[in-house]
């Protein structure tokens, strides 16, 4: 979270406070995920699932004469 600057955070609560009623938790659901899926690609996460399931594997010895 060292990325968001307290400005940011303070536009994004004003914006949700001046949203209706109705469609704020739509927002604040699109907000929420945004960030929860920008720390997880600051952590690295994604490349747990990316990965290929050759790469897992080891490497076969060969015999070399």
């Amino acid at each position: 979270m060292n990325k968001f600057k307290k400005s940011q955070i303070l536009i994004l609560s004003v914006v949700a406070a001046l949203l209706s009623s109705s469609s704020r938790p739509t927002y604040l659901y699109l907000v929420l995920n945004l960030v929860i899926l920008s720390l997880g690609a600051e952590a690295g996460l994604g490349s747990l699932f990316t990965r290929p399931s050759y790469a897992a594997a080891k490497p076969v010895k060969t015999a070399t004469q």
